[in-house]
């Protein structure tokens, strides 16, 4: 007797009806939140959302120069301008009520503050609704891709500016004396996360995702794996494996006091998470767990005088990205070569170098050498 494998055919089913564009919406959403990075879902809804509701008639009848109109009018949508209900100005001082976006007939340029998209927001634009009529050819809603050569003429038109961008990003430099401030005169549960990040090469999200579980986390042999946790972002690709020298032992310990005091814990007095980083409740950061974070550094940025709290321009604001911008630099100004650097950062390395070098052993000499000291 044999294991019968055999299945039948299910029925096709029918194309699902659009009648209006929010009907296309909720079919894109659920088709959005199958897969991929939560930041990733969240910026191909919300933008492309905006296309859709954007055009009384079906985006499927579009052509390209609709698209290319749409564009043209969110290039010059002002920075500071939210769409909320109510509608918001982040101007300081800036009236939502004169505001030219809600006036008719009133220049743009008539607003002291008016401060047009920058051509990296209007890319997020198109990036969203480029992968939204993919799917319509996909679905067969559609014969051609009617964003793709708007995309590639935009691309072609800032080249200049994204090729600088990437040499240069729009970034807040931090001191080693910046990140000691941070680390020192914060609370001891967003003060362990800044400490890892500089140290560690950690972006926020791989931070937010490490555990104390025997799985992951060995303080007497010193070290941290980074699990996989989708939902936080998938960024990384190369070395999930974290070195900790003396100094980031020791705060981590102190942490674990706090940590076990803190942590909620279950009717048998277990801890209900093993997440590392917790809020002052005792519970991991939540849904919105990198956004969560980042506003409590910019509070403790504001709170230690390395912010106004004002700042409007990205490169002026302390970010979480920061950190692993500081470690890269000092790596950097170390002699590190780019493998090496590569291999800390959890970069995917070029060639067969992930396969078959044993990088595990090399690790610790690479953090004693090139990692950050805080000197704390």
């Amino acid at each position: 007797m044999t294991w019968d494998v055999q299945l039948a055919k299910l029925p096709s089913q029918a194309a699902e009806t659009w009648s209006s564009n929010a009907d296309i919406l909720e079919a894109w959403k659920r088709h959005v939140l199958r897969r991929g990075a939560k930041n990733s879902q969240r910026n191909n809804i919300t933008f492309a959302g905006v296309f859709l509701r954007s055009f009384q008639v079906l985006v499927t009848s579009l052509e390209t120069p609709d698209i290319e109109a749409f564009i043209a009018k969110m290039g010059r949508k002002c920075s500071k301008f939210i769409n909320s209900q109510p509608p918001q100005c982040r101007g300081n001082k800036l009236s939502i009520a004169s505001c030219p976006l809600l006036l008719v007939d009133v220049p743009y340029e008539s607003c002291s503050g008016y401060k047009p998209l920058d051509p990296q927001g209007v890319w997020s634009y198109i990036c969203a609704i480029n992968l939204l009529y993919e799917w319509l050819v996909e679905e067969g809603r559609i014969a051609r891709n009617p964003a793709l050569a708007v995309m590639r003429d935009f691309a072609s038109k800032h080249s200049a500016l994204f090729d600088e961008r990437r040499r240069k990003p729009r970034r807040r430099t931090l001191s080693q004396q910046d990140v000691r401030l941070l680390v020192t005169q914060s609370p001891i549960n967003h003060a362990i996360g800044y400490l890892l990040m500089a140290k560690c090469f950690l972006r926020v999200h791989e931070v937010l995702k490490l555990r104390f579980d025997e799985e992951y986390c060995n303080l007497d042999e010193g070290w941290m794996d980074i699990p996989a946790n989708r939902d936080l972002g998938d960024k990384r690709k190369g070395n999930k494996r974290l070195v900790l020298d003396s100094e980031a032992k020791r705060w981590i310990k102190v942490y674990r006091l706090w940590w076990e005091d803190h942590v909620k814990r279950s009717d048998n007095g277990l801890p209900t998470t093993w997440t590392l980083l917790l809020t002052t409740f005792g519970k991991p950061w939540g849904s919105n767990a990198v956004h969560n974070f980042n506003t409590a550094l910019h509070a403790d940025a504001v709170r230690l005088g390395l912010m106004t709290g004002k700042e409007t321009e990205r490169q002026d604001r302390v970010n979480s990205h920061c950190f692993r911008a500081f470690s890269t630099t000092w790596a950097r100004g170390k002699g590190i070569s780019h493998a090496d650097l590569q291999l800390l950062r959890g970069d995917l390395s070029p060639g067969a170098l992930d396969r078959y070098d044993d990088y595990l052993s090399r690790l610790a000499g690479l953090y004693q050498s090139f990692g950050p000291v805080l000197s704390l």
